[in-house]
């Protein structure tokens, strides 16, 4: 029965729309009547993307990037496509195989001929489309490293087929087939385009200015690794675009320019600003202003709102607010109110910590340094809670001397059951156990409640006002917390990006110390230099794509030295080093590389980073006390204030989710989806703007217009939309050029026999019935790529035959 099904409802790929069409028309009228912004797009690291990101190396995405002619069966078949375009590659690539197939040697003279005639068409059609006359950059990849599944060979032969179709292509089966090099095709090829890249960069930042510039960074600051070093870039970068830096060694590997300085900082009544030049650190304390000390309570005016959001635009800076969390009701906050409402509630993600002493000098102190152990441990919150008893106990009664008086009272060995049911024990004296993703939302809804209402700047919270999921509905944003961390000290996280740097952060420090390292948001190369220098690895793509708690690690990272600081500093990464105290909240710009490390009360390392830093909060302190360290930390997609802020943010997004699809990775944020809801409700809010003074007379409700307040430190509809235009276009181009390619494919394979067929669906998800039709559009969902885990944001393809057959969703991209 089964092989009868199969038979019957063979794999049938339909093409689905997810969200409506809509976005792109109303895109198309609005964009030219929107100016763009001061500075072109910043181009993703390996500069191969049309708006700023690099173009997937997926091969079928490469090709269905042509023009509209190029889509004419009639005048360029499918075969013939694929093998000019990108030598006849089909189905998803492997990032990590190379081309083993190879392509055409040459191409004949009629074929040239026959290209450029296509080519020169293509280009004037192109200059009359007014849905791609704002495109900046080629949509070509030549470099793409081909895929050797199974289901790429089984399209070869389906396109081998399609081509036997065709007398005017004699050379297609052979071109699918034959190894070698497609080099000289190509160039022939990529001329139109090398050539008009060319004429386009000519007015793009020449990076010959005094200041690093994040647009242009692609282009003079992301060299390759040399041909025989172990690591190397991500991508392969298409060899047409110019002025790339040639391969450099570590050590020829130049400096970043200098940031430009930072403007005068506001004097109000409400905030106290200062800045400290040596950690890079600017601090907003709202709770030692003037208004604070005479009226006893916290206010953020709007002013400082506004200079505090400027500033969060900026990566060679780190902004730390100091009071806006002081409304918050502490009772919610305490052991028994969260032991009371979670403790018989088992928590999978218990990291453990082993303190080891360091060998020294004889004679100098005993330096203890913390080793992360490999594995998590699981144990209900009530017994983590007498954990964190037993220990402080143990830790107190050493330092009062009054150990060996209750020895029989107090051990170091605390025992647990696990949600197995196996027992487990720990010494408390020598392991640290650090509770990690408490969710608040889910298992704290009150106490979220009560931070939603009485935090000062709720506008960073994940959905707020400057996040840009702020468009997205609650139900299609993927959870970003915020999230419980509470740990002894020493324990620590290694270096990392949050989200694999596609969101921003926010770290809420409620008790203990958090000693930081942070840097400035770098390209690849120099993230990889930058993790070398640092740590000592030799894998820095481990580092720079792993998880802030991660197994396997080729050695126990240690923390960074003074030296390394300094020569962070010296390369230009803008070392940001000190100390997040109790009542301050950090923001870590998305694609930073951060760690942290809870202050433990012992010495350090002369050599030690923090070793001054440390010793100036030991002295503070009447005795060594142990602070258990007690968290709130939440992702969001930091939105700007301004155009060319929120290019920049919006643009760095994109390009990070790019990295990770190449590496496999999931992405947290949702960058596509946030542009399109961003681009509708913008849209909306524009239109409106005209339209204020004219009266509602469909509906007669007896409220009155009010005017736009002008206070408000949130960029307005037309900011809004300047700053996302380009990487909009971007996205919007490709899910146009996937539709239409397929329109192609549709009409190619309808008679094929046992190829692949490939339908479009008539009607877009989001215009189903919801009472009848299953998958909610506008939900978070399974909405990621089966294979490469891309986010399906508008388009995507679907299996027909897992869900008749399975009953199972099985969605992939369109690359």
């Amino acid at each position: 029965t089964i092989d009868r099904l199969v038979e019957e409802h063979k794999e049938i790929w339909v093409y689905q729309n997810r969200k409506q069409p809509s976005v792109s028309n109303t895109l198309t009228k609005q964009s030219q009547q929107l100016k763009m912004p001061a500075k072109p797009p910043p181009t993703g690291d390996r500069g191969e993307g049309p708006m700023n990101v690099r173009k997937s190396s997926r091969a079928k995405e490469a090709t269905w990037k042509t023009k509209d002619d190029a889509h004419d069966a009639s005048k360029f078949p499918l075969p013939k496509l694929v093998k000019k375009v990108k030598g006849g590659s089909g189905g998803r690539s492997n990032a990590s195989e190379p081309d083993k197939r190879g392509s055409v040697q040459s191409i004949e003279t009629k074929k040239a001929k026959e290209i450029s005639r296509v080519k020169a068409k293509r280009n004037r059609e192109s200059k009359n489309d007014p849905s791609t006359s704002d495109l900046t950059q080629p949509t070509d990849d030549t470099n793409v490293r081909r895929p050797m599944r199974q289901s790429a060979i089984n399209a070869r032969k389906m396109f081998a087929t399609l081509g036997s179709e065709d007398e005017n292509d004699d050379s297609t089966v052979d071109s699918l087939n034959t190894t070698g090099s497609a080099r000289t095709s190509q160039k022939i090829q990529l001329e139109p385009e090398k050539d008009k890249l060319l004429k386009e960069l000519s007015s793009a930042p020449s990076n010959n200015g005094e200041y690093y510039e994040e647009e242009s960074a692609w282009r003079f600051h992301n060299p390759d690794f040399p041909e025989d070093s172990v690591e190397q870039l991500t991508a392969l970068r298409n060899y047409v675009i110019p002025c790339m830096p040639a391969p450099t060694p570590p050590k020829e590997l130049q400096p970043l320019p200098p940031a430009p300085p930072l403007p005068q900082l506001p004097s109000t009544d409400y905030c106290k600003w200062s800045f400290d030049e040596k950690s890079r650190v600017l601090l907003a304390n709202f709770r030692d202003s003037s208004y604070a000390n005479k009226k006893g309570k916290i206010k953020v005016a709007s002013e400082d709102e506004y200079f505090l959001f400027l500033m969060m635009e900026r990566d060679d800076i780190t902004v730390v607010s100091e009071g806006v969390a002081d409304a918050i009701n502490p009772s919610l906050w305490t052991r028994e109110y969260i032991e009371g409402c979670i403790g018989s509630e088992y928590h999978h993600k218990f990291r453990g910590f082993e303190t080891i002493p360091q060998e020294g000098d004889p004679g100098e102190q005993v330096v203890k340094q913390a080793k992360e152990k490999e594995g998590w441990y699981s144990m209900k919150v009530s017994d983590y809670f007498r954990y964190l008893e037993q220990r402080q106990s143990v830790k107190n009664s050493r330092l009062n001397n009054t150990e060996e008086k209750e020895d029989s009272k107090l051990s170091n060995t605390f025992s647990f059951t696990d949600s197995y049911g196996k027992e487990k024990s720990v010494n408390v004296d020598n392991e640290a156990l650090y509770m990690i993703d408490v969710d608040m939302v889910k298992l704290l809804p009150q106490a979220f409640e009560d931070l939603q209402r009485n935090f000062k700047l709720p506008g960073i919270l994940p959905g707020g006002s400057h996040c840009m999921m702020n468009a997205v509905n609650a139900n299609g944003r993927p959870f970003m917390g915020p999230n419980l961390y509470i740990t002894p000290p020493s324990s620590f996280t290694h270096f990392h990006q949050d989200g694999h740097g596609t969101v921003d952060s926010g770290h809420l420090c409620l008790s203990g110390y958090n000693e930081v390292v942070m840097l400035r948001r770098l390209t690849e190369r120099h993230k990889c230099h930058a993790i070398q220098i640092l740590t000592g690895t030799s894998d820095s793509h481990g580092a720079l794509y792993g998880l802030p708690h991660r197994d396997g690690l080729e050695t126990q990272l240690g923390w960074p030295s003074k030296e390394a600081i300094r020569q962070c500093e010296k390369m230009g990464y803008y070392p940001s080093l000190f100390i997040l105290k109790a009542g301050q909240v950090v923001h870590i710009n998305k694609g930073r590389l951060h760690a942290f490390r809870k202050l433990a009360p012992s010495s350090l390392l002369e050599t030690d980073c923090h070793h001054d830093l440390r010793n100036e909060i030991l002295q503070s302190k009447k005795q060594p006390i142990e602070d258990v360290c007690f968290s709130i930390a939440w992702d969001w997609m930091f939105k700007g204030v301004t155009s060319e802020g929120i290019n920049r943010e919006v643009s760095g997004i994109l390009e990070c989710a790019r990295l990770n699809q190449e590496h496999g990775l999931q992405s947290l944020a949702i960058p596509e989806t946030t542009l399109l809801f961003l681009a509708k409700e913008n849209i909306a809010k524009h239109l409106l703007k005209s339209e204020t003074s004219a009266t509602n007379s469909l509906f007669a409700m007896d409220i009155p217009l009010r005017p736009t307040r002008r206070d408000i430190p949130e960029p307005d509809a037309e900011t809004v939309l300047r700053g996302i235009l380009p990487s909009l276009q971007y996205v919007v181009s490709r899910h146009n050029t996937s539709v239409k390619f397929s329109k192609v494919w549709e009409e190619k394979t309808k008679h094929v026999m046992d190829s692949w067929r490939v339908s479009i669906d008539s009607k877009p998800n989001a215009w189903e019935g919801p009472g009848t039709f299953a998958l909610d559009a506008y939900g978070a969902g399974d909405f990621f790529c089966k294979f490469c885990s891309e986010e399906l944001s508008n388009v995507y393809m679907h299996c027909d035959g897992c869900e008749k057959l399975l009953n199972k969703d099985f969605n992939i991209c369109s690359s």
